[in-house]
């Protein structure tokens, strides 16, 4: 209900102040806030790690195909390691 009044009742200009209204209804602490940001911030390190790894061994044969298999096994390993982690996703 909340999502369709703010896409339908609010006018264009205001939909950001609505959306960071919401954002109450995700993040009811400061503590869940800082736990999400320090999620996104792991993510994104180990997605630039893995992302420097891939770049590492293309360097070594630079081949389009090799490159797509390369992000498709590292996607492959962190989509099967991703159920198991103990920290939500």
């Amino acid at each position: 209900g909340l999502s369709f009044w703010l896409y339908a009742g609010m006018p264009p200009a205001d939909i950001m102040m609505a959306i960071m209204a919401a954002l109450g209804l995700v993040f009811p602490t400061r503590r869940a806030v800082f736990f999400e940001a320090g999620q996104r911030m792991r993510a994104t390190l180990y997605g630039s790690a893995l992302a420097a790894i891939i770049l590492g061994v293309f360097l070594l044969s630079p081949h389009l195909p090799i490159l797509l298999g390369l992000i498709f096994l590292a996607g492959l390993w962190g989509g099967q390691r991703m159920p198991f982690d103990p920290r939500p996703h």
